[in-house]
């Protein structure tokens, strides 16, 4: 069967969240933050990097504990900001977890070496100015971004001994165009327009009755995907399914 087309319903969607942040107020007088709520605030990330990124910090953050830190990779004509709109207006990250989301934006993909080597660049110079987990560092992909998530942790970028690595990866939708082992465990969550590709490239080579999870979200639309990993709470403890297995609590 013929590969699904990348070009992504959530192309249209990612549009319209950047189009909603770009014109959001900047309420707090900080002149890099460009959307916040009482509970955490996304800002330009500082410093001189290749990869332009922002990052999602929640308000009560304690910046001298080491905190967790997820990587997130935007959709198709996503970037930076996806994340304000589609997950930030939903879930109160202060609430559900207490750690750091780093936002870049990539033109083209992610699944290869030049992407692995700036984000990795991002890490670095983040790391050098904030507190973080290094033991704790996970990645989480939307749509062309699951490619990512599937393809960086494999990179040797971030496999050298003592360099950044990822503890584990969450799909969120995606196309690979290879079958393959991971290094990590990796979470599914599936769409229509991406069951085929996971159900052939990925579930092949994962346990999803040991360290691995597959989520059938086959009913929802594309776009919704990356909120509902977010934000769903099957068990009503106040914490996201997702963050839950991503960081084993």
């Amino acid at each position: 069967p013929a590969e699904p087309s990348e070009t992504d319903a959530a192309t249209d969607a990612d549009s319209a969240d950047k189009t909603a942040v770009d014109g959001a107020a900047k309420t707090d007088n900080k002149a890099d933050a460009f959307a916040q709520n009482e509970g955490y605030t996304l800002v330009k990330g500082e410093g001189d990097t290749a990869m332009s990124y922002s990052v999602v910090t929640p308000n009560n953050i304690d910046p001298n504990k080491e905190a967790p830190v997820i990587v997130y990779l935007h959709g198709a004509n996503g970037s930076e900001r996806t994340l304000n709109n589609q997950i930030m207006g939903d879930y109160n990250l202060a609430e559900g977890f207490n750690g750091y989301i780093i936002c870049p934006t990539v033109q083209g993909s992610w699944d290869n070496e030049t992407a692995a080597n700036n984000i990795n660049e991002i890490l670095t110079t983040f790391s050098e100015n904030h507190s973080i987990d290094k033991d704790n560092i996970v990645i989480v992909g939307h749509s062309l971004g699951g490619n990512g998530a599937l393809y960086l942790p494999n990179s040797p970028v971030f496999n050298t001994e003592d360099g950044f690595k990822f503890k584990k990866a969450a799909v969120l939708t995606g196309y690979p165009k290879e079958m393959k082992s991971y290094n990590i465990p990796v979470g599914l969550w599936v769409d229509s327009g991406s069951k085929w590709a996971l159900n052939n490239y990925v579930l092949p080579n994962i346990d999803v009755n040991g360290k691995d999870k597959y989520v059938d979200l086959c009913n929802y639309e594309h776009g919704q995907i990356d909120n509902i990993a977010f934000t769903q709470d099957t068990n009503g403890n106040g914490r996201a399914d997702m963050l839950e297995w991503l960081f084993d609590e």
